[in-house]
């Protein structure tokens, strides 16, 4: 009671002091701070204040012209430091200035695609609370206009957490269905239909992993035994035939790289020792061909290597169809796969050859080709340029508000 007691006149003497030190003039006007900083000291002079702003209309936003230009990229952003907080940024990769043109919210390890309408979709991934509480897994609905948020599809809650992989999800060739990508850690993909913004079916993968969109409406997922398994759909994400390859992925001695460079029905796989594994989707059964080196036999002895995390993009504006860019180190051992390198060789697919080599400005960890830029995340976590029209010469660095930009996409989502 005492202690109360206390407590109350303290209270009370604070509140007066609070109200003395709070309080207005006399007669209830308050006095201009010009006036008060002039009469506190004789013979001092007022101080001038500028007029105050006017209000400022709110809401105003930029439009983006649709489609994309060619050199505008797609940055994933997963954020590091706050993986809650995810982001996909559109920037011009060929701007020294005012590269930055906007962010969609990526939610937690999300993954993009965009439609040949140019819609953008993102699948990720909320928890109630933030960190904690009923998880929603969604794909959400982006205006390529003005990127807000137009809609969204509620899928299963089963989304793989992983690093950013291109294929963790993607839409189907004809746009009409998605592909998800989902671990619990039982393996499946969720298909949905994007005209009826609806989920369809889960298509158990037991024991492969991602999606590569084959034909109109199937995918293709690589399998832990060593082969890639391909599943037809009709609309309805029914399933129409499985296929799988013979086997072809020599796992324990020269394992593929699940990021392949793409170029039509054709996937062309980095090994982890330095060869190039093709795969035919053209047909109903993915078919691998002949496996080729990336490297000499001088250059194996140096143990030259492929490493990264998106290690490998198809060629630019410029290119013939056909070239791909790669990260490579030497000194490469087990486990030096995800090191990245100091430099980026180009080979033709039709040659099977190397047919130029880029020395980097900063250790490269991942790489993309947008327009007739080569755009090569660094170890600093910022985006090095490459004009590939000027005999691939570094051209200028970009690190605006990004973080960790592991995976970069052209405007159109690939």
């Amino acid at each position: 009671m005492k202690l109360s007691r206390k407590f109350g006149i303290v209270g009370v003497l604070f509140t007066g002091l609070g109200m003395v030190a709070c309080s207005p003039q006399p007669d209830g006007e308050q006095v201009p701070i010009s006036e008060q900083v002039a009469g506190s000291q004789p013979g001092q002079q007022a101080i001038s204040y500028p007029a105050p702003l006017g209000e400022e209309e709110m809401g105003n936003s930029n439009v983006l012209a649709v489609p994309y230009a060619k050199s505008w990229a797609i940055i994933h952003d997963a954020n590091f430091h706050s993986m809650i907080d995810g982001r996909f940024i559109v920037f011009d990769s060929t701007a020294k200035s005012h590269a930055y043109k906007g962010s969609m919210h990526g939610g937690t390890v999300g993954g993009i695609d965009v439609a040949s309408d140019g819609t953008i979709y993102i699948a990720t991934m909320y928890h109630s609370r933030g960190i904690s509480g009923e998880r929603t897994d969604i794909i959400a609905i982006h205006d390529p206009v003005n990127l807000e948020k137009t809609g969204e599809i509620i899928v299963p809650a089963k989304r793989g957490s992983n690093m950013p992989f291109k294929n963790g999800f993607r839409l189907s060739g004809d746009d009409s269905l998605a592909f998800n990508y989902n671990f619990t850690p039982a393996a499946s993909i969720s298909v949905v239909d994007m005209a009826a913004k609806k989920f369809l079916k889960e298509i158990p993968i037991p024991g492969c992993t991602l999606a590569y969109p084959m034909g109109a409406k199937g995918f293709a997922s690589m399998c832990g035994d060593g082969t890639m398994m391909a599943v037809g759909l009709d609309a309805s994400g029914n399933v129409t035939q499985v296929t799988r390859s013979e086997k072809f992925n020599n796992i324990d001695d020269d394992s593929l790289f699940m990021k392949p460079v793409r170029f039509g029905d054709m996937l062309y796989f980095p090994t982890f020792t330095g060869n190039i594994q093709p795969i035919d989707l053209s047909g109903d059964t993915p078919k691998p061909l002949a496996k080729w080196s990336l490297v000499s036999d001088d250059e194996r002895g140096g143990n030259w290597r492929p490493g990264g995390w998106q290690l490998i993009a198809g060629g630019g504006e410029s290119d013939d169809k056909g070239v791909f860019y790669i990260l490579m180190h030497a000194d490469g051992a087990e486990g030096s796969h995800k090191n990245g390198g100091p430099e980026v060789w180009v080979f033709d697919v039709k040659q099977k050859k190397r047919i130029d080599k880029i020395e980097l400005k900063t250790w490269g960890v991942s790489v993309a080709v947008v327009g007739d830029s080569l755009i090569v995340t660094n170890a600093e976590m910022q985006l090095d340029i490459y004009d590939l029209t000027k005999s691939r010469a570094y051209s200028h660095t970009f690190g605006d508000g990004i973080f960790t930009p592991f995976v970069v996409y052209t405007g159109q989502g690939q």
